[in-house]
């Protein structure tokens, strides 16, 4: 428990006496380790939902589907563009979707799992920035934004560790370099460490 008080202090008296400013906050510290949320007495998977969740866990079903959600992303081809540059702009712009959804879909999961998580997307998240083009941009800004911002950055500090050390080495254009700079400065943070990491870099 830590007690904190404040006194009001002017060199006018007068003007204390008469507002008689006085506050006093008592804050609680404890750490405590959160219960497992209960299970709830649902009602069995109808006919219709043991389909769904059956599709989505089978393999050649989700690359179909991402295969059409692809189309979605692909911009009108030009005449003096090549279809693989289009591909690759609409798997980037994909990826920012499914990124932000599995990164803000991580505090209902438990240590074990975030672990093999972070293990297995980290590499990738370092080695973003380099592979990035200016049209998917926007969309990996949106995504870092929205994970990010107005959130206890220590819930997401193995991504926020994992960029910072892409930051810190040699970028393959000024480009790319200036991306990475801007990224996460422009995220809200409720402390200052990651600010001074980033201002050192």
């Amino acid at each position: 428990m830590l007690g904190v008080r404040f006194e009001a202090s002017s060199q006018n008296r007068r003007e204390v006496e008469h507002h008689r400013l006085r506050f006093e906050a008592i804050w609680f510290i404890s750490v405590v380790v959160f219960a497992k949320r209960p299970q709830l007495n649902r009602t069995k998977l109808s006919d219709c939902e043991k389909a769904i969740v059956e599709a989505f866990e089978n393999a050649e079903m989700y690359k179909k589907w991402i295969s059409l959600l692809l189309i979605e992303k692909r911009d009108l081809p030009e005449v003096s563009e090549s279809t693989v540059w289009i591909v690759k702009r609409a798997e980037q712009r994909l990826a920012a979707e499914f990124f932000a959804g599995v990164a803000m879909g991580t505090k209902y999961r438990g240590f074990k799992e975030l672990n093999e998580l972070w293990t297995w997307l980290a590499p990738a998240v370092d080695l973003m920035y380099d592979f990035l083009n200016a049209d998917a941009h926007f969309a990996w800004h949106a995504c870092l934004t929205t994970v990010l911002h107005r959130n206890d950055s220590r819930r997401y500090w193995w991504l926020i560790e994992q960029l910072l050390k892409g930051m810190a080495r040699p970028a393959p254009t000024a480009w790319h370099q200036a991306v990475r700079s801007v990224s996460l400065p422009a995220t809200s943070w409720r402390e200052t460490e990651t600010c001074r990491r980033i201002c050192e870099i």
